[in-house]
């Protein structure tokens, strides 16, 4: 349980998130949004964690928060349109650090919301 915390603390920088935490954790959390990030698969792991970043107050709108969902509901469907769904995010969120992750991983040639880290 500890080993997972410190390499979900450790996806941030990735990520562009501040926090991010596992499904388990994001259930037990009454009164908090989450956005879904993916299911992240760690350096030296082969199955995935489901990790979700929570949304506080004011930090993002619902309109933004609607639009990301939308987004990233498109990740395993049409990249095309996921990708052109976090444009629109990021051209009035421009600090939206998630979906620019997701934007960058799109223009890599990724896609789907399975996230493989490369490097811890």
């Amino acid at each position: 349980m500890v080993n997972t915390a410190a390499r979900l603390e450790s996806l941030n920088k990735h990520l562009g998130t501040r926090v991010c935490v596992s499904k388990s954790t994001a259930e037990r959390c009454q009164g908090i949004s989450f956005r879904p990030v993916g299911s992240v698969v760690v350096k030296g792991k082969t199955e995935g964690i489901e990790v979700f970043e929570p949304v506080l107050g004011n930090e993002v709108s619902e309109a933004q928060f609607n639009a990301y969902n939308t987004a990233h509901g498109l990740l395993d469907q049409d990249g095309k349109a996921a990708e052109q769904a976090l444009l629109q995010i990021l051209a009035s969120a421009p600090d939206d650090g998630l979906a620019a992750f997701h934007l960058k991983r799109l223009q890599r040639g990724e896609s789907g919301t399975t996230i493989v880290m490369t490097e811890k």
